[in-house]
């Protein structure tokens, strides 16, 4: 890693350690002082927020490069973080920090990967991503142990000078790499900025992979959202400190995705392949998710929001970041806001309806959600390997050279000849290099 993607790699760590450390708090002063039962519909809030500010985050990508956002995000959390500091109402604090990291934390994640992606070029994405999950799980550990710290008598008041120190540093690091953006070969590709772009929608519906993708991640937004605010109410019954419990289940998942990432996701890659990665996480969620849904109490509570932080922080964000590299750099950032940001959002928008129903009927749902999204995992995983054979044939260089990043399906021999007649017949001499390097 080059000096700037371990910069990239600090921001990383500062800011999911900032995320995790403040979500555990202010879910804690929210509960305490508004009630569990209030929950859903500030998680509705927090979706609206992220909704919004995908809008006007995608306006803004016209004409503000992806660093000079990532600027913006920033000086707004810094802002909230200052109006937390300055404000004396506990209510106040606890509404405005949960609002601020559960409504910009899918902006937050992002963001970030919108940054790395300036400095990582496709093909460093599979070496170098997971790197960046290191980096992330080990913010989320630091941030999760700060939050179960409270429950040894660390105080609770030094969470918002916390986050605006982060906030600080974040920002600081940020215009340095404003400089390093211009020294970098790996720059997003604007060579047709002069040319018309295609518009969002034709972009999301031009591709096979990307609506079942957004389908999938709308689900998996709706479905972690109402988890979260059916096991808040699980954790309220308790009657403990809620900042050390949210604390220590971040920082348990943190450790095990830590681990994954290091030793097991890499070989579950190699012998599954890429496009398999949504259909075992499928899997997964719904064995877990079923077992809690079907006995909702404090123990099975704790261990569905752990396999679900767990695979959220490893299988599902590695996956999905390393599936949008394979699209050109023109079009990836408003894909994926709209694919993974909006999608996302919009699911949890939803949940404010979902619990308007009596709770047989939202078991029945999240029961069939987690039905239907084993099913989209065998779609995705079928639709992503045609993709990537569609690039290694297309024209668009940008595309073969990415498709060529990603194939990974070399025990099937009908798609590795596409491969070797590519490096046979190409004039390319920096495609078949890449061949070659894959």
């Amino acid at each position: 890693m080059n000096i700037y993607q371990k910069l990239v790699g600090l921001i990383f760590f500062l800011s999911f350690g900032m995320r995790t450390a403040l979500t555990c708090f202010s879910l804690d002063k929210l509960i305490t002082t508004i009630g569990s039962k209030e929950l859903s519909l500030y998680f509705s809030i927090s979706a609206t927020i992220s909704i919004i500010s995908i809008l006007i985050f995608s306006f803004l990508s016209k004409w503000l490069s992806r660093l000079i956002r990532f600027i913006i995000l920033h000086l707004i959390l810094l802002f909230s973080s200052l109006f937390c500091f300055f404000s004396g109402q506990e209510a106040l604090v606890a509404k405005v920090s949960f609002l601020n990291m559960v409504g910009f934390g899918l902006m937050i994640y992002f963001s970030n990967w919108s940054l790395s992606s300036i400095f990582i070029s496709p093909f460093e994405t599979k070496r170098i991503f997971p790197i960046l999950g290191i980096f992330t799980q080990g913010g989320m550990i630091f941030g999760s142990t700060l939050a179960l710290l409270s429950y040894f008598g660390l105080s609770k008041n030094i969470f918002i000078p916390f986050w605006v120190t982060v906030e600080i540093f974040i920002l600081i690091i940020s215009i340095f790499l404003i400089f390093g953006e211009k020294k970098q070969s790996i720059v997003s590709i604007n060579t047709e900025s002069s040319k018309r772009k295609p518009s969002l929608m034709s972009s999301f519906f031009q591709y096979k992979l990307i609506p079942k993708l957004a389908l999938w991640i709308f689900l998996w937004g709706f479905l972690f959202t109402s988890m979260k605010s059916l096991t808040g109410k699980s954790f309220e019954s308790a009657q403990i400190n809620l900042t050390a419990l949210y604390g220590s289940i971040d920082l348990i998942a943190a450790l095990l995705s830590t681990i994954l990432l290091r030793w097991i996701y890499p070989n579950i890659l190699k012998k599954y392949q890429l496009g398999t990665m949504l259909l075992i996480s499928s899997l997964v969620l719904f064995i877990f998710g079923g077992v809690f849904i079907s006995y909702q109490s404090f123990h099975f509570g704790v261990l569905a929001f752990l396999a679900f932080k767990l695979l959220e922080e490893s299988f599902i964000t590695m996956s999905i970041s390393t599936k949008f590299s394979l699209y050109r750099s023109q079009s990836r950032d408003r894909l994926r806001l709209l694919t993974e940001i909006m999608a996302r959002s919009l699911g949890g928008a939803m949940i404010a309806l979902l619990f308007l129903l009596p709770s047989p009927y939202v078991n029945i749902i999240l029961i069939l959600i987690l039905f239907v999204m084993i099913i989209l995992g065998l779609k995705t995983r079928k639709n992503f390997n045609v993709e990537v054979l569609n690039f290694l044939v297309g024209h668009q260089p940008e595309e073969k050279n990415n498709a060529v990043a990603l194939f990974d399906r070399v025990q099937n021999r009908s798609e590795c000849k596409k491969i070797i007649y590519l490096l046979e017949n190409t004039k390319d001499i920096p495609l078949k290099i890449n061949i070659l390097n894959t």
